[in-house]
């Protein structure tokens, strides 16, 4: 949303630039906390971290995203299933990925301690573990559905994150993903594998193609962000524009008077707009 108006910007014909950070006049409520985007099968999905309430965990899950553990790995679990009743609606990755044809455990760090803060909600993210309650490595769920049950199941599983923006829908089209018992062919870990139908190759994977490090606002140094802008003004040839990550630069190109109407855009198309004037004055004479 727009979070004050752009005010008129006068400019002088031949006269220098003017930049507009516009990360000063839009905002997205409530985020305040580092992003990180999925890229999957169904499409992707902005998650932000509660890295302040819940530091150890949050930077656990970084230092896999930071060095790509999780490009090309899998959704190798998915709940509810025939093969493992109960009354969880998640799905489950980050424990293996796909190496020629082969589906290959990660490599995972030290075991990270539990914070137990907030609770197994729809549209959250937390650790999977082991029966100890401080094994969390490398392994992720996404509640599908509110799972409080896991609030407080064998000590309680850590939520670090959740899912904002239009990001839902994708959770939800993951979630609809059939779900086979793989386990004869693959192992225990695969009893509730999801699979775009039931022939197990590698293009039927629900697969994470990737997860990055994300900022919310375009920025030089990330290339992923939430949001993206876009410009258009109600009469050319009085300004050119240019956005380059955030910053709006204005060069005059002829006296007149103008409106440039801005666009931001998130992931899922969810968007707001800002209009503002813009006058070229000649420049004094001597």
């Amino acid at each position: 949303s727009l979070s004050q108006a752009i005010p008129t910007q006068t400019l002088v014909a031949r006269g220098p630039t003017v930049s507009i950070h516009l990360s000063d006049y839009f905002t997205v409520a409530g985020v305040t906390g580092p992003l990180v985007q999925f890229d999957t099968v169904k499409g992707k999905f902005n998650v932000e971290l509660k890295a302040s309430d819940t530091p150890k965990t949050a930077a656990n899950f970084l230092n896999y995203v930071n060095r790509g553990a999780y490009t090309n790995s899998v959704m190798h679990r998915s709940l509810p299933s025939a093969a493992e009743p109960g009354n969880l609606n998640l799905f489950q990755g980050g424990g293996f990925y796909v190496s020629g044809t082969s589906l290959t455990p990660l490599a995972t760090d030290t075991p990270v301690q539990s914070e137990l803060k907030f609770s197994n909600t729809r549209g959250t993210i937390a650790m999977a573990r082991q029966a100890a309650l401080d094994s969390a490595t490398s392994q992720w769920f996404i509640n599908v559905s509110d799972n409080t049950d896991l609030d407080t199941a064998g000590g309680g599983y850590t939520v670090f994150g959740r899912v904002i923006g239009g990001g839902l829908a994708v959770v939800d089209a993951v979630a609809a993903i059939p779900v086979y018992d793989k386990s004869v062919d693959l192992g225990s870990a695969f009893k509730s594998l999801p699979l775009l139908n039931n022939a197990l190759t590698v293009s039927n994977l629900a697969m994470v193609n990737s997860i990055k490090s994300a900022s919310l606002f375009p920025d030089l140094a990330s290339s992923v962000s939430a949001l993206s802008f876009s410009g258009t003004f109600s009469t050319p040839g009085i300004v050119s524009g240019d956005i380059t990550a955030s910053t709006l630069t204005l060069k005059p190109v002829a006296v007149g008077a103008t409106n440039l109407t801005l666009n931001v855009v998130d992931t899922h198309g969810n968007s707001a707009a800002a209009t503002f004037a813009i006058n070229v004055v000649a420049s004094p004479t001597i």
